[in-house]
């Protein structure tokens, strides 16, 4: 299997089209570049190399991961020059072999490099991948060695927020920080924002980067697809861990559009179902909503910095990140249907949450999770938990998942 796969980077390397396509098994497929289906292999890779500059060099990045059979991946980088600009894109090929050769070929990197998204250096210990997962682009910031974790935050956030854990638990783990449909360097479609959608995202990702089954936590939003992705998944789910989060339920079915004066007003779930209205009134000027909630539901707001604020105004700039951020929460009346039919967790599960949210969260979550889930306080702070105490919360982190 190692030969074919070095053949067919060398025919890449050379730009040989007949190369690869000898490679082939007469009538496999191959999912082009931009994730628009699959077609023939020995039609399509010839057009594929046409588009591939002269010069480019291709490098393999990691060693052979065989998996799932006769199934094996491999990460790749491509160098080349666009306009007189130097481009470097990290890519992921997952391929399938038979007795004739590759049966399927799934290119999983469709995004522009780094330099299009303006993205700074990759979080020290990580680096940013791309690769299509159940038809959607999604980036991730990966790092670190041993059992893979899967981290995801929510609303108005991306995997920076996870940046203080992620110093921490990169000691031990081989974390993978995951921005959501929707959310910061990921593609944010029109549709797709149930949670049983985005997990099975998720999903597909982690199988895709060679994982029969991961660890996963999440906070907010990013909880409310860690959990659907326990619940539709288990056989990939070893331990499942929230902070201030857990499934939509029956409380979120009763939120007032029109609360009481005093009350708690979660005025995003009624402004998600006015359509357009969202991204008309946040598009460009974002940064008020991200100063808000630091201050609304923060007790250390100033752990969110002046730089981590940007970092959010920015993701959230244009009219599609907004529409896909309230898309989340404006599917919830499906979640709750969703997640009515779920059985019980089975396997080990932590909830954190703040002196204030825990007893809520263990009174709306008793039915979902296993008798013997963990709750445990995290002291001194608000609903930011993983920026306002990074260092308790990747602690609880590592001891539950050993």
């Amino acid at each position: 299997m190692r030969t074919r796969l070095q053949s067919y980077l060398d025919a890449l390397n050379a730009r040989d089209a007949d190369a690869a396509v000898a490679l082939f098994a007469p009538g496999s497929t191959l999912e082009d570049p931009v994730g628009t289906g699959v077609a023939d292999a020995h039609e399509r890779l010839p057009r594929m190399f046409e588009q591939v500059p002269a010069g480019s060099r291709f490098t393999l990045d990691t060693p052979i991961r065989a998996s799932h059979g006769a199934a094996a991946a491999m990460a790749f980088t491509l160098e080349t020059v666009v306009d007189g600009t130097p481009v470097r894109v990290r890519s992921l090929d997952v391929m399938e072999f038979g007795d004739d050769g590759l049966i399927t070929h799934m290119n999983a990197y469709t995004g522009p490099s780094d330099q299009e998204f303006d993205r700074p250096p990759a979080f020290e210990g990580f680096e940013h991948g791309y690769a299509v997962a159940n038809g959607v682009r999604l980036h991730y910031e990966i790092g670190g060695e041993g059992e893979p974790l899967v981290l995801l935050d929510g609303f108005p956030r991306t995997t920076h927020a996870l940046h203080g854990i992620m110093s921490e638990l990169v000691k031990r783990y081989r974390v993978i920080a995951v921005d959501y449909r929707g959310q910061g360097g990921s593609d944010k479609p029109a549709d797709g924002y149930d949670k049983k959608t985005m997990a099975r995202d998720v999903y597909e990702l982690v199988r895709g980067l060679g994982y029969d089954k991961v660890h996963i936590a999440g906070g907010d939003m990013g909880g409310m697809v860690a959990y659907t992705f326990a619940a539709n998944h288990p056989e990939a789910t070893a331990k499942l861990a929230l902070w201030d989060a857990g499934p939509f339920g029956p409380s979120h079915a009763t939120i007032a559009s029109f609360p009481r004066s005093g009350a708690g007003n979660p005025w995003w779930y009624p402004l998600s179902h006015v359509d357009g209205l969202p991204a008309k009134l946040l598009a460009g000027r974002f940064r008020p909503l991200v100063d808000w909630a630091a201050d609304h539901f923060a007790v250390h707001p100033e752990k969110i910095t002046e730089a981590d604020r940007e970092v959010c105004a920015r993701a959230y700039a244009s009219p599609e990140a907004v529409t896909a951020a309230f898309a989340t929460y404006g599917a919830y009346h499906q979640d709750i249907v969703d997640n009515a039919t779920y059985p019980r967790l089975a396997m080990p599960v932590l909830c954190l949450g703040n002196s204030s949210t825990l007893p809520f969260l263990k009174s709306e979550l008793a039915d979902n999770f296993p008798d013997n889930a963990h709750y445990v306080t995290i002291d001194d702070t608000g609903h930011y938990i993983a920026e306002e105490q990074p260092e308790a919360v990747a602690a609880e982190l590592e001891k539950f998942f050993g």
